[in-house]
């Protein structure tokens, strides 16, 4: 141990896996690597693993080791199942003998684990209740399927996967927050609760909005001797979505985790699992759901919120209800104009667009031959940009062509990638990409758009900045990854021009770039530069989307300095991009609670208010409805065979279902409160129709049965749906 603490010989035997092991084992192993300067191993007693090891480190000054570089230091010597989690902290807390104080130290690390119990050696942990992700609810729906209960499943291992390599968002630490049936043996709920929480997370991978943690219905043995099982689930229901796709998702929870929990999350392991996650579940559902980047971000931020949304098809979903819901398909909303959209796609269009209406744009021509692009670049004036007439993401861009000997090189690769076979060539503006993300006819931020980079630290030379960051992304799940790449000839070529070698050692923050560029094919550094905007830039940028006509717009500005007018530096809108990327990173992430409080009213929702009953609540029904109406509001009234419009004419619809008729009003705009009149048990099948409603007025147990016309709901179902509809209302 580097700062010379010795550790006494101690009585601290942890077993975990089968395997007994010392916690001084942990703490002797950590103090050998030459980042740690303390460390203290701490066991929790578990009801399934038996103990668990979590280990308190103290870096040395300067040390880059992370916490997973430590565990993994750990596992490579003691064995992969000894260490559970390794917490990097400022310091250990130690008594005058130099021994750590144990009381305190759990405090700190409950803290950092997020446990509501005591942590200690030997102290065992008490239940605590599933910690749910923030926010509102979805609606659900019940899934049946089976399961084969693997022999002595390794849990520690499989939560590496789930909770270190998929970041889930569920605390599942104790098995008695698992939900299920209790008679279940504790081994198959937790490994069924796991398979159920990756099946989760990887739909969430699939950009599938399932925020809601599963539930666990029900689970049975196919028979006495049998390791299959029968269980029923409630997933959250996302409309549009097929069955078979729950099915699939499923059945690839089962398949990986039984094979995660035997491989270590590392190296070719990850490679593999990843793949397999690519393969199994990504592309499927890409196929059936074509859902953008900036949804996924933008509904979660959505769902924390409490605003209930439904899938409308293709991707397109719906936030909120009736006269409060809006519409978006990734970044756009339903005020977006579809003819800026297409003059926005067609960058000929656009620019010549900008020009006519006296923005500032790029001078450029559109050739089809290498004569005629060596013409036009002679008359524009060198240096030029050279890019394909129909590419979007940067594809086929080349930049500081300055000599016919580049110029021939870049138009044919524009051209290659040319669907219309057209290249445009431009006026190169001196000066860095700036996108003003405007919304609503406002600002919402800016962002100065460097290309991928490295930031030096005064130590790496760039070749080893490069090789450093590459391989810390490739421990990152693709979908989580940069697009940095090993050097190449081009980030080699843009490395010397921005006056830097491969064995530079860049001092602390100077950024090198590796591609001449920004784009979306090679990825860049953002940097938000909103409160820098001049004024006139901005007046420019919304002009320009109001141009288009686009509630939505990336406003792309050319500009030395942002902060300067365009018209004293020449800069210009090199691009007006329709549905632009929202979400994508840090900067953008942080502003989409701003775009929603601008965009909707509230949490979307409409008053709902729901009467159950037979005669009596129907008749009760027509009285609130009527309070309503006389109070000016467009109000409907509804059951299961007959609605009313805030008019009182009757509101004809092709079935008969409360639940059908439900989902169809919180499709109308015209709709601004429902009352609803449940009469039958229908929902019990059907499942609810809304997230939540805002009062439930039982007036009389007069329930029909759906299913069976005139007859009363049996004594059991009445109980089943007086359960169902008690937990609808919003506290």
């Amino acid at each position: 141990m580097h700062q010379g603490v010795g550790f006494e010989k101690t009585d601290d035997l942890i077993i975990m896996n089968g395997m007994s092991i010392y916690s001084q084992e942990i703490e002797q192993t950590l103090g050998s690597h030459p980042g740690v300067h303390d460390a203290v191993a701490v066991a929790l007693k578990h009801e399934i693993y038996q103990d668990i090891l979590v280990c308190a480190v103290v870096l040395e000054k300067n040390s880059e080791a992370t916490a997973d570089d430590l565990l993994a230091f750990a596992r490579a010597r003691l064995g992969a199942s000894t260490l559970y989690r390794v917490v990097i902290l400022d310091d250990i807390p130690r008594n005058e003998r130099g021994k750590p104080v144990l009381a305190e130290l759990n405090k700190i690390l409950l803290a950092f684990l997020g446990r509501s119990t005591t942590l200690g050696r030997k102290e065992a942990v008490r239940p605590h209740t599933v910690s749910l992700p923030a926010g509102g609810r979805q609606l659900r729906v019940k899934i049946h399927f089976s399961f084969t209960m693997p022999e002595d499943p390794d849990m520690v291992a499989l939560d590496r996967w789930i909770n270190g390599v998929l970041d889930n968002d569920l605390k599942t630490d104790c098995v008695d927050s698992f939900p299920g049936d209790r008679s279940v043996p504790a081994s198959v709920r937790q490994w069924l609760w796991c398979c159920l929480q990756l099946c989760r997370l990887l739909l969430q991978v699939g950009r599938v909005p399932f925020f809601d943690p599963p539930v666990i219905i029900a689970c049975s043995p196919k028979s006495l001797d049998s390791k299959k099982w029968s269980a029923v689930a409630e997933l959250a229901l996302i409309d549009d979505f097929p069955k078979d796709m729950y099915d699939a998702a499923l059945q690839s929870s089962f398949s990986l985790a039984a094979w995660a929990m035997m491989h270590e999350p590392a190296g070719k392991n990850l490679e593999y699992f990843f793949k397999m996650v690519q393969e199994r579940v990504v592309k499927p559902l890409s196929k059936v759901l074509p859902v953008g980047k900036s949804t996924y971000p933008v509904l979660k931020e959505v769902h924390q919120n409490g605003i209930p949304f439904q899938h409308l098809g293709g991707g397109v979903f719906q936030l909120g209800w009736g006269a409060n819901a809006r519409r978006m398909d990734r970044s756009t909303t339903e005020k977006d104009s579809a003819m800026g959209a297409k003059l926005s796609h067609r960058k000929v269009l656009a620019t010549r667009l900008l020009g006519s209406a006296g923005l500032p744009a790029a001078v450029h021509s559109v050739v089809k031959t290498y004569e005629n692009a060596l013409e036009a670049a002679r008359q524009i004036g060198w240096p030029v940009v050279i890019k394909p007439a129909d590419r979007d993401r940067g594809e086929g861009v080349s930049v500081d062509v300055s000599d016919e000997r580049a110029l021939k090189s870049a138009f044919k690769h524009a051209l290659k990638v040319s669907q219309v076979r057209q290249v445009i060539v431009e006026q190169q503006i001196p000066g860095v990409c700036h996108r003003l993300f405007v919304a609503n006819g406002k600002l919402l931020y800016a962002v100065k758009r460097y290309p991928m980079s490295v930031t030096g630290d005064g130590k790496k030379s760039v070749e080893e900045l490069v090789a450093y960051e590459y391989e810390r992304q490739q421990r990152k799940p693709p979908w989580r990854r940069t697009e940095i790449q090993p050097l190449d000839q081009r980030a080699l070529d843009t490395i010397k021009a921005a006056g830097f070698s491969v064995l530079s050692v860049p001092e602390e923050g100077v950024l090198v770039p590796l591609r001449p560029i920004e784009s979306t094919q090679w990825g860049g550094v953002d940097e938000e530069v909103t409160d820098f905007v001049h004024p006139e830039n901005l007046a420019t940028a919304l002009d320009a989307a109001k141009l288009f006509s686009l509630h939505v717009a990336g406003i792309d500005i050319i500009s030395t300095d942002i902060s300067i007018p365009w018209y004293e530096n020449g800069a210009i809108i090199n691009e007006v991009n329709y549905a632009p990327l929202f979400g994508g990173g840090e900067i953008s992430k942080r502003h989409i609670p701003v775009f929603l409080r601008e965009f909707m009213a509230g949490d979307g929702r409409i008053p709902v208010n729901v009467l159950v009953g037979g005669e009596g609540a129907l008749q009760a029904s027509f009285r609130l409805w009527k309070a309503l109406l006389s109070k000016e509001v467009r109000a409907f009234l509804t059951n299961e065979r007959q609605t009313f419009d805030s008019s009182g004419k009757p509101v004809h619809m092709p079935f008969i279902s409360l639940y059908q008729r439900i989902r169809a009003l919180t499709l109308s705009s015209k709709v601004e409160a429902m009352v609803i009149a449940v009469q039958t048990d229908e929902f019990l099948y059907s499942g609810l129709p809304l997230e939540y409603v805002d009062s439930i007025t039982f007036c009389d147990a007069q329930l029909a049965s759906f299913r069976e016309q005139n007859k009363l709901l049996s004594a059991e179902n009445l109980d089943a749906m007086n359960l169902l509809l008690a937990g609808w209302k919003k506290v």
